[in-house]
């Protein structure tokens, strides 16, 4: 007879060996490893769902404190990320990374905000993955972070300026943005692409993009800024950097 509050899970034994050594290496136990997984889990794939069923479990605004604090936990690792190469503007002009961003920090100082937009994920992003970082933002944590590689103003493939994301939207397909012609900068009028993303504060940051890795992959970020023009992707604070930072609180 089953255990009660117990369950089976059936995986690869190679799947079993790397999720053990990889928990003995964080220094966490099976059990917190497993519950987290099943929590993200469920938020990922339905986060209506899983508040509404946690709620019948524990107090009401229990559950909806824990959802933020999932939410702030996440965010203080995940950021956006956008390396700016050569752009098209509405007209066809070409313009280079630095004068791009200088063109977007301008509108935002002006207008208090703007919004940023690219096909760098030509079918847009992920729906689920757009709910989950859209609650972040509203939450008031996620950044994004853009790079350029620009030999006049010293920085080489680094990590040249931030802002706080307030909001994004996605497309399957290029699309005209979900928002007023003046709530961007007048050179990419009309100009139709798959992600929008209403930033503010955009400015100058010190953030260095050996610091960062890309979420998916592991790999360093300013390894992989050097491999394109245009890359857009989730990057989080390497393990180093977190040990470092976690000792100097202590």
């Amino acid at each position: 007879m089953a255990r009660q509050d117990y369950m089976t899970i059936g995986v690869p034994k190679s799947t079993q060996d790397v999720f053990r050594e990889f928990i003995d290496v964080k220094g966490v136990t099976v059990k917190d490893a497993l519950s987290d997984m099943m929590d993200i889990y469920m938020m990922a794939t339905d986060i209506d769902l899983y508040t509404e069923l946690k709620s019948k479990k524990i107090n009401v605004e229990e559950a909806k404190n824990m959802i933020l604090d999932r939410n702030d936990t996440v965010s203080k690792n995940v950021s956006l990320f956008m390396k700016l190469g050569v752009s098209t503007t509405a007209s066809g002009e070409k313009i280079d990374g630095m004068k791009t961003i200088e063109l977007y920090k301008q509108h935002c100082d002006s207008n208090g905000y703007t919004w940023y937009s690219t096909n760098s994920l030509k079918t847009g992003m992920n729906e689920k993955k757009a709910t989950l970082y859209n609650r972040m933002a509203e939450s008031g944590h996620l950044k994004i972070y853009f790079a350029i590689n620009c030999k006049k103003a010293g920085i080489n493939n680094n990590i040249a300026y931030e802002a706080d994301v307030k909001k994004i939207v996605s497309y399957s397909t290029p699309t005209k943005a979900p928002c007023m012609d003046d709530e961007y900068p007048e050179k990419w009028k009309g100009i139709k692409n798959n992600i929008w993303i209403k930033i503010a504060n955009l400015k100058k940051s010190n953030e260095s993009a050996d610091d960062f890795v890309v979420v998916s992959t592991g790999n360093n970020l300013r390894d992989v800024i050097r491999k394109g023009q245009y890359i857009f992707g989730y990057i989080k604070k390497s393990t180093k950097v977190n040990q470092e930072s976690n000792n100097t609180d202590k």
